[in-house]
């Protein structure tokens, strides 16, 4: 994040989030959550604690998945906004699998309306940047 212009800072206590940033006098909010591609296009199984999710859905809580494959690591950066309409709740833990194919990205299944490309990477940062 420093590099991109990004002041940020590890949040010791969990309370569901895990950086908080600064830049351009606003402050962005973080859970970071990790991924290793199982499959040629699907991502293992994410799991996101249903309380902490709650609880950061009327903020602006920015969910950054890192998703690793081979030597590659993809930056997917969504507003829990977007996240919470196409994520499985059901339980005490949220999941979601994130589909990869050689164009597009998708949350939980391959559809028009779990589209989530323009988070990718530099757009990713693109779009964080203007919200």
């Amino acid at each position: 994040m420093i590099f991109r212009g990004y002041s940020a800072q590890l949040i010791s206590v969990d309370e569901g989030l895990d950086v908080i940033a600064y830049r351009d006098a606003k402050f962005y909010f973080f859970q970071v959550k990790y991924g290793i591609y199982n499959k040629e296009l699907a991502l293992e199984r994410i799991e996101i604690t249903k309380s902490s999710f709650e609880n950061n859905i009327n903020s602006s809580v920015y969910y950054m998945f890192i998703l690793a494959r081979d030597d590659k690591k993809d930056f997917l950066i969504v507003p829990v906004f977007v996240l919470e309409k196409i994520i499985d709740k059901n339980g005490k833990k949220i999941g979601c699998t994130i589909f990869h194919n050689k164009k597009d990205v998708f949350i939980n299944k391959i559809s028009s309306e779990n589209k989530v490309t323009k988070y990718l990477n530099k757009a990713g940062w693109r779009i964080l940047q203007y919200s």
